[in-house]
């Protein structure tokens, strides 16, 4: 009786090392191969670090998982021996079609194990039209990622050219070597039709005794600076005869102010990689629609010829200040409104535009909050200065 139950516990254990065994061999496998990818892209300065990409991002949400499911669950039953299985959760979210590149590296510095990066130059990113973008750091913990809210469509490839130095409150040197890394940005299909094909000059529509007019659709140069909301501004007329917009994300003829996240009015800030994303968002003290009664996901929408939505959910559009005071910029052929974009460039020669109208009562006057709201869908040139 003894002697089976020797050779069943040798059997069960010879059983047991030979799954960790193999499972080892397995882990390895895969620790190589992942190894393999994700180091093809890593730089050396030997007087500072090893930098290399763990993952790149996209989307609305980004979460990196690094490690294999039996890591994971090996982890889960406190076994470590093979490696241990990690989630990254980025501290940005909610841009439709942003990315973050994921770096992690060996420090060089035995005073300064922690890193951080700053751009090369006005920018960290260029893509292969030329067109530069400005991305926000996310420490987690040792691993650092670099965020871009979003980018030209029309682009393939971007690239990350940053310095890497002691992480604050550290001495911010020694600094690396200029480290190049690129990122292949997957194809995009064009939408919308060619700027050729549309009307060149204002955009009438008209639904029920409601008539709009668009016109002066213009992108701005882009921000590279690190305490900026968003990288570029659309900015167009709208002209409304016969109602009023009831939009819940458009501030109802007062002049947008940006603020800081902690209440304080922007500075200028040096031209590096911020340590974090700064969300400046609007001061809406009175937005058309919400102030009218209309739902909250009653929003006027901005796509590009891609169709990814330009307008963040957290941004407001707003009537321009005239030069003259803080009135909006306003005449017989309608409103200028400022809409803060992600994603715009050479491409966004034409926008989507999708609001809500409410009509006017007889005489002018603003009918009831629950009268039925005229939906608008226009396609509108835009004017980039540089169209691809």
């Amino acid at each position: 009786m003894n002697e089976s139950r020797v050779r069943f516990r040798q059997r069960w254990w010879g059983a047991l090392a030979g799954v960790l065994a193999l499972a080892g061999i397995v882990l390895l496998t895969w620790r190589l191969i992942a190894g393999s990818r994700s180091h093809v892209q890593m730089q050396t300065d030997p007087n500072v670090a090893t930098v290399w990409v763990l993952g790149i991002t996209h989307g609305p949400t980004h979460t990196l998982n690094q490690g294999s499911p039996l890591q994971k669950w090996l982890n889960a039953c406190h076994i470590h021996a093979f490696g241990d299985y990690h989630t990254y959760a980025s501290g940005f979210n909610g841009d439709p079609d942003s990315l973050e590149i994921w770096f992690d590296y060996t420090s060089y510095l035995p005073r300064y194990p922690d890193l951080e990066c700053h751009r090369v130059g006005q920018t960290a990113f260029v893509d292969d039209l030329g067109q530069s973008y400005h991305g926000y750091l996310d420490f987690q913990g040792k691993v650092l990622g670099v965020y871009l809210p979003g980018y030209d469509h029309a682009a393939h490839r971007l690239t990350c050219c940053l310095h890497w130095m002691p992480r604050q409150p550290a001495p911010p040197t020694p600094v690396s070597r200029p480290m190049v890394f690129t990122i292949d940005l997957p194809p995009a299909r064009r939408l919308l039709p060619p700027v050729a094909a549309l009307p060149r000059g204002p955009v009438m529509a008209t639904s029920q005794g409601i008539t709009v007019t668009v016109d002066e659709a213009r992108l701005s140069a882009p921000r590279t600076r690190p305490f900026t909301s968003t990288q570029r501004d659309l900015a167009f007329r709208l002209k409304i005869e016969g109602g009023e917009l009831a939009c819940s994300n458009v501030v109802a003829n007062e002049p947008n102010v940006l603020i800081s996240s902690s209440g304080g009015m922007v500075p200028e800030a040096p031209m590096t990689l911020s340590l974090r994303r700064y969300r400046i968002g609007a001061m809406m003290p009175r937005l058309l629609g919400r102030s009218r009664g209309a739902p909250a996901h009653r929003r006027f929408t901005l796509t590009d010829p891609y169709g990814v939505t330009l307008l963040p959910a957290t941004d407001a559009i707003s009537p321009m200040p005239s030069l003259s005071n803080a009135a909006p910029l306003s005449d017989k052929n309608g409103t200028v409104y400022i809409a803060p974009v992600n994603g715009a460039g050479r491409s966004t020669d034409a926008v989507r535009m999708r609001f809500d109208v409410r009509p006017l009562a007889p005489g002018a006057l603003p009918s009831s909050p629950s009268a039925p709201l005229v939906p608008f869908d226009i396609v509108v040139p835009v004017q980039t200065n540089d169209e691809a």
